[in-house]
């Protein structure tokens, strides 16, 4: 997973960090995408409940070094959240799909985040 968020984040910074760091929905944008992704796994594994939100916590916690436990907390609940709102499921089915891609060899793969940041789900 750190190879996958390393590799997608690389081209998250080919945009400057204003143009999502500064606008929330850019920022929830690359959260529902690293979680789709993440989820992936998490149900691959057949993890839930507790240990489930143990692993995103962890992996919150590696990924954004700058989250304080209270940010994570209220990531971790809006990612929750984001999984049974519409608007974000597209975000994740993406992050989760681009995932599988990816671990079955598609190197461009995780370069699909940076279309999600500009863009949404509209074009892709």
């Amino acid at each position: 997973m750190e190879a996958f968020t390393s590799a997608a984040l690389l081209m998250v910074l080919m945009v400057p960090s204003s143009d999502y760091e500064t606008d929330d929905i850019r920022t929830k944008r690359v959260q529902v995408f690293l979680f789709g992704a993440l989820d992936a796994l998490i149900q691959q594994n057949h993890i839930s409940g507790q240990k489930m939100y143990d692993i995103l916590a962890a992996y919150l916690r590696q990924t954004f070094p700058a989250m304080t436990s209270n940010d994570i907390r209220t990531v971790s609940l809006f990612l929750c959240d984001a999984s049974a709102d519409p608007k974000w499921i597209p975000v994740m089915r993406r992050g989760g799909q681009t995932m599988v891609d990816w671990s079955r060899g598609d190197a461009a793969a995780p370069a699909r985040l940076l279309k999600v940041v500009h863009y949404g789900m509209d074009d892709l």
